[in-house]
């Protein structure tokens, strides 16, 4: 029962424990104000997509996670806050960023696969992303940019396999990878790879 659950897929004991202590019955309990006083989101996770009188509880996870376990990520020389103000000085077209965050929130690390595989869905995100800095006006379509988000043009951005995302870009292995289990032993699949 602590599947993902919301915008940013609110996941495990943990995180669901974190909103309880913070906004939910366990905070109320210890005489902390309480913004969701009756929700236990510990015994019921479920409530964050259920809840018809609080509809914002998506909303509201997905935003507490990112401000607790994003914007507070500061692990192996790699600080959030300061790599954002290095993204948005160097005119938000830095890859490794958005690749890092993507690991932060999908794998727990700025640095995949880090224990538990590669960053699921990292070309789609990265593709996402630049279409949104687009639709904002906030950059230039990147060369080979369609209106569907895809980056085309030269070499095709892709999964493969390897053993590090450098062999990977160089082999060019198992192009279109889910996951590790696409791959052999040792092997993880990476995103944003130039094949």
């Amino acid at each position: 029962c602590w599947w993902g659950r919301g915008v940013i897929q609110t996941t495990g004991p943990c995180n669901f424990g974190k909103l309880n202590y913070y906004l939910g019955a366990r905070a109320a309990k210890e005489g902390r104000d309480s913004a969701y006083p009756s929700i236990d989101f510990c015994k019921d996770p479920e409530i964050i997509c259920s809840s018809p009188k609080y509809k914002e509880l998506k909303w509201i996870a997905g935003m507490f996670y990112w401000m607790e376990s994003v914007q507070q990520y500061n692990e192996g020389g790699w600080n959030y806050m300061e790599e954002l103000v290095k993204f948005v000085d160097g005119g938000l077209v830095d890859r490794g960023f958005i690749d890092a965050v993507s690991g932060i929130v999908n794998r727990g690390c700025h640095n995949p696969p880090c224990g538990t595989g590669a960053v699921d869905g990292g070309t789609e995100r990265n593709a996402n992303f630049i279409k949104t800095l687009v639709a904002f006006e906030l950059v230039d379509p990147p060369k080979g940019f369609e209106k569907d988000g895809k980056i085309g043009g030269g070499s095709a951005i892709s999964t493969a396999c390897g053993a590090d995302h450098a062999k990977a870009s160089v082999s060019c292995k198992n192009i279109g990878c889910h996951s590790q289990l696409d791959c052999d032993a040792g092997e993880y699949c990476w995103n944003g790879v130039e094949c």
